[in-house]
């Protein structure tokens, strides 16, 4: 017991003499007023702004300005510091009304497309009902199998386009999270999270990795060889490989699933245990030097309590900030997507009433796929969410605890 005291009792002056180099570089002593506290609070917070490097964040902001600024408010240049200091115009409301609006112009602007769709079909059918009338039936075959052919070339445009989306966009939340996590990971160390830091690090950076490879190079692949199975087994009549293509959805689904099932789950536990380690650390730490250093000992924890409060709040900011870039790039592509699968929807159920046909089911499997990238996408993006929601929530029990 002994023994462990006085290991413990070295920790302690170690730590204190780190506080006190770090503490008495810019101010000579901890003041005990109100006013000088709160100067002293606001101190470390304009000195971590100038310290940090946001550009990979202020970046993946101005590209969403650029690409969609008329449905986003309007704030050019540093997105964190102008959220902590109170100066960004950011309205959730505002928000939602744009991403409303982008949406029913995406859906408009595919007009044209449920146009052609239309077309297309309706000559398929009018070719069906009137092919007895044709010798030996040739030129009605012939006339289905082009019209069956353009209408697989447009669906694998869609596919190509919607997939190009989705690429982009997790591209662009993998940048991200590569810039941001190390500003993060830095202010939960600055705080005291050492632990916490160390845990989370290979965690979220293994996953982004992983998730990032898995999507792109085996769920895009396995999705657009199963539409592809699905349309040739709907226009030809003879080649029946439903089985294979519904076998290839449900991989990329349970993949999918128990990725992010492990994900969540490890990183939930390992950084709440990490977490409440250095909160108990910080706490015994700041005892010590409470009660056994003379003099300085007490304004010295006090101080350092501030400094630590201050980079919380800087921290807080920039991972929200990068959670809610996070869902800005990731919903802006995705809502492309879901307005493609709602054109193909849409053109299966006006021409429902006209006749049963293959091109229907083709129709139908097409939305239904473009549906299921959609679904992808999102459960990417509400992983790399919920991953910096979870490290800026995990660490904060430090400061709960401490």
């Amino acid at each position: 017991m002994i023994v462990h005291f006085k290991v413990a009792l070295v920790i302690g002056w170690i730590i204190l003499i780190l506080m006190i180099i770090i503490c008495f570089s810019d101010c000579a002593f901890a003041a005990t007023s109100s006013d000088q506290s709160t100067t002293y609070l606001a101190k470390p917070v304009q000195q971590a702004l100038q310290a940090m490097n946001t550009t990979g964040i202020d970046q993946a902001w101005n590209r969403l300005q650029s690409q969609y600024g008329s449905y986003l408010p309007e704030n050019g240049g540093e997105l964190v510091s102008q959220v902590i200091k109170g100066d960004a115009t950011f309205s959730l409301q505002g928000v939602v009304q744009g991403l409303l609006r982008f949406f029913m112009d995406t859906v408009f602007t595919n007009l044209r497309l449920l146009g052609m769709l239309i077309v297309l079909s309706v000559i398929a059918f009018t070719l069906d009902n009137v092919k007895s009338a044709f010798e030996e039936q040739t030129v009605s075959l012939i006339g289905q199998f082009v019209i069956s052919l353009a209408l697989i070339i447009l669906a694998i445009s869609s596919f190509h386009q919607a997939t190009s989306f989705a690429t982009s966009a997790i591209q662009a939340m993998t940048d991200l999270m590569y810039a941001s996590l190390p500003i993060v990971l830095s202010l939960v160390m600055a705080t005291g999270g050492l632990t916490s830091a160390a845990t989370l690090h290979p965690i979220v950076f293994l996953t982004v990795n992983t998730i990032s490879f898995i999507v792109l190079h085996f769920a895009f692949p396995l999705l657009f060889a199963s539409a592809v199975l699905l349309m040739t087994s709907h226009l030809s009549g003879r080649l029946h490989v439903s089985g294979l293509a519904d076998l290839m959805k449900t991989i990329v689904i349970t993949t999918l699933g128990l990725s992010m099932t492990a994900f969540l789950g490890v990183m939930t536990l390992q950084g709440s245990l990490a977490s409440l380690r250095d909160g108990v650390t910080l706490k015994s730490v700041k005892f010590i030097a409470s009660n056994l250093v003379p003099v300085v000992g007490k304004a010295l924890s006090d101080a350092t309590t501030s400094i630590a409060g201050g980079l919380l709040l800087v921290k807080n900011a920039t991972g929200i900030i990068s959670a809610v870039v996070l869902l800005l790039i990731c919903a802006f592509p995705s809502l492309k997507i879901l307005a493609l699968s709602l054109v193909y929807r849409l053109a299966g159920t006006l021409l429902q009433p006209v006749g049963d046909s293959p091109v229907i089911a083709t129709l139908s499997t097409i939305s239904k796929t473009l549906t299921l990238l959609f679904a992808v996408t999102a459960v990417v993006g509400l992983m790399f969410f919920f991953s910096m929601i979870i490290t800026v929530w995990i660490t904060n029990t430090t400061a709960m605890v401490r």
